[in-house]
């Protein structure tokens, strides 16, 4: 526990502890939720609410805190997912770099609070139901065996009760040291997106069709996917499923499949411990074990991030993909490409871009104009719709910050600001705005079919 950038300490995200406390001879059930990782003090650290709306909590305590880091105009940010598993109601926040303070989108903000320093705990007073407790003013004091009376635990990051209320999360026997923890809270589904195999021609199973079944090791009954059965020893199935019963901690296990009549037999597997892909998540391609002798196989695999429940959402739409595979085809580049690439190789590959292309935008774009670019290409969107919708980003990204440019360039000129200028400047930015709008759109319409992006 002291190795603060320890892996196995990711693996303690998302689980809950129980404490019974007392407070004024009222038994009182505490139940907690702990924020680790390697960017995460590994002793529990207190946030102190600051209008955080009742809907984030749970009498139960069944919430869930998921962390992940993203690129974002070239910088790493830690983003915070909390989700009551009562009501769905979710909220995403921003962890500062000093691990102080939180920043929900809602408004709220969860700064780290002081330990009071108190030779006793100080008496801890009943919650309202659905009420944060904070751990600044109420501590609480553990009543295991080996703890020194009058010690100050330190509380978690989250700490949910109500009067007399009873976790209905049912808790493992003591540990020899008398704590009793509760099991591992269930993560969201987790997506997993199995793309390709390379390297079993060699296998048993090479003149099979093969499909890839993808499990969490040691949960039979969990949820699992199986993929289509591909006739090829160098199968190409981009097949994105969920598993239901990931916990944190749970390895994945992926099972070649090879079809023989009347069924199917293994003839590789794969096995990815939780900390490889928790809670950043994984890409890339791992060796597939036992194969047959002198087979040097790989899968390739991808699994989103921590928080991802629908993994990496595609950018384009599929006639908009397939629009890109025919304009490869079509273009004089591609017979200059040695071993021209077959049709299916090329839509596999431009479906593993199209899932990653918001994540390679970002970090060269603002978040703004990504979305500018989504709204452009969404065909479930008629023109007005379009042209609202990217007035209003225009508007709050580009036409808002310029307005304040311009009133401090000219703000030097003698009398330009006076009698009520400001708000002709605000105009005036909009109009240009409009203008550098539709001369763009009109070149680009234009240019539409004309130039290659090859020859600028």
């Amino acid at each position: 526990m002291a190795a603060l950038q320890s892996r196995s300490s990711t693996q303690m995200a998302g689980r809950r502890c129980a404490r019974n406390c007392r407070a004024g001879g009222r038994q009182l059930d505490v139940v907690c939720q702990r924020m680790v990782g390697e960017w995460c003090c590994p002793q529990p650290m207190f946030f102190k609410p600051t209008g955080a709306p009742a809907t984030l909590l749970s009498e139960a305590g069944n919430i869930e805190l998921v962390v992940a880091m993203l690129v974002r105009d070239g910088r790493r940010m830690r983003v915070v997912t909390l989700t009551n598993l009562e009501s769905d109601f979710a909220v995403q926040g921003h962890l500062d770099i000093s691990c102080t303070k939180l920043n929900w989108s809602n408004g709220a903000t969860w700064t780290k609070a002081v330990q009071a320093k108190a030779e006793r705990p100080e008496e801890v007073t009943p919650a309202e139901p659905k009420t944060l407790l904070e751990p600044t003013e109420r501590q609480i004091a553990r009543e295991d065996s080996d703890t020194v009376p009058g010690k100050v635990v330190p509380g978690c990051c989250l700490c949910l009760g109500g009067p007399g209320k009873r976790s209905d999360t049912p808790l493992l026997a003591a540990s020899p040291a008398g704590a009793q923890v509760a099991p591992p809270l269930a993560s969201p589904p987790l997506s997993v997106e199995v793309i390709r195999a390379r390297g079993l021609s060699g296998a048993e199973g090479a003149s099979y069709d093969i499909s890839c079944k993808c499990q969490i090791r040691d949960k039979p009954g969990s949820g699992a996917f199986t993929t289509q059965v591909v006739p090829s020893s160098s199968p190409i199935w981009n097949h994105l499923g969920e598993l239901d019963g990931y916990s944190v901690g749970d390895s994945l296990e992926l099972v070649l499949l090879a079809l023989v009549c009347p069924g199917s037999i293994p003839i590789g597997k794969v096995i990815l411990p939780s900390d490889q892909f928790h809670p950043g998540g994984f890409e890339g391609e791992v060796r597939i074990q036992d194969t047959a002798e002198g087979t040097e196989a790989y899968l390739t695999i991808d699994v989103a991030p921590a928080g991802e429940v629908a993994g990496r959402k595609p950018f384009l739409s599929e006639p908009q993909m397939g629009n890109v595979i025919q304009r490869v085809f079509d273009s004089p580049e591609a017979d200059r490409i040695p071993g021209r690439v077959h049709e299916e190789r090329l839509a596999s590959l431009v479906k593993v871009i199209n899932r990653r292309l918001r994540e390679a935008l970002l970090t060269f774009m603002n978040e703004s104009l990504v979305q500018v670019l989504q709204v452009l290409l969404d065909s479930s969107l008629d023109g007005q719709a379009k042209v609202r919708a990217v007035a209003a980003t225009l508007r709050d990204t580009l036409v808002a910050p310029l307005e304040d440019a311009l009133g401090r360039v000219v703000s030097t000129l003698p009398g330009v600001l006076q009698g009520g200028e400001g708000d002709l400047i605000r105009l005036v930015a909009e109009k240009i705005m409009e203008e550098m709008v539709e001369g763009g759109a009109t070149m680009l319409q234009s240019l539409v079919g004309s130039i290659s992006l090859a020859s600028l």
